[in-house]
């Protein structure tokens, strides 16, 4: 019984993670309505990065418990592809289309899921499992579209082209061949995870000063430490 159980929890936590994203598109067509007393887009920020909380724990739970399958990491994907790229696309479409932005400038919000789409793909089949790939992770692009959808709220007459460039950029990073570093923890040891560590206090420190915009500034970090890392690698030698 306790076998069976035990065989359930990581899909289960995957499951929960694509509710997330499905309550974080519902939130998202509501953007300047109150939801348990918080705006819509931001109630879809928070069912994001609960989806990204139980994204981490599935992911945990799968390699502790060893009950990694070929279903899980299909599911995973999936879930992912809606809590990941459909949710964020669809807040900073919603939020464009407030804004009375053209139907053209809504729909490059669409870039995110298909480059998404295309991103879990190729991670599928290439680089599962290794400490480093190509292209942003798609939670980080998530993230990313976060801080840009906070700063288009919160900054009285932003510039829609440049925030439209900022959504195409960010989803094409996702397949570009760009060599960025993991950010799955293999131990909590900080000389072996010099990188990851460095990239958590930097986050910490930005969403702390300011806010959800401080999510952009994180993954401008992480894009930026990778190109240098890379660089230093390709330049000692290290493979």
């Amino acid at each position: 019984m306790a076998n069976n159980i035990k065989h359930y929890i990581p899909n289960t936590l995957t499951c929960l993670n694509l509710l997330s994203g499905c309550l974080a598109v519902v939130c998202a067509f509501s953007p300047f309505d109150s939801i348990a007393g918080i705006y819509g887009y931001q109630a879809a920020f928070c069912m994001i990065l609960s989806g990204a909380f139980f994204d981490f724990l599935d992911g945990f739970f799968a390699r502790v418990l060893k009950e990694t399958s070929p279903i899980g990491a299909d599911l995973d994907s999936l879930s992912d592809m809606i809590t990941f790229g459909l949710a964020p696309s669809m807040i900073l479409l919603n939020l464009f289309k407030a804004a009375g932005c053209s139907l053209p400038m809504q729909l490059v919000c669409l870039l995110i899921p298909l480059c998404g789409a295309l991103r879990l793909a190729r991670f599928n089949v290439y680089f599962i499992g290794k400490s480093s790939f190509s292209g942003l992770p798609i939670p980080s692009g998530a993230l990313f579209c976060i801080g840009l959808a906070d700063i288009m709220v919160s900054q009285s007459g932003f510039n829609p082209y440049a925030a439209a460039g900022c959504t195409a950029l960010v989803a094409l990073l996702m397949i570009a061949p760009l060599p960025m570093y993991s950010l799955k923890f293999k131990s909590f040891s900080l000389r072996r995870n010099v990188a990851g560590w460095l990239l958590v206090a930097v986050s910490a420190a930005c969403v702390i000063i300011w806010g959800w915009t401080g999510f952009l500034f994180a993954i401008v970090y992480y894009v930026l430490s990778s190109f240098v890392i890379f660089f230093y690698r390709h330049s000692s030698g290290r493979s």
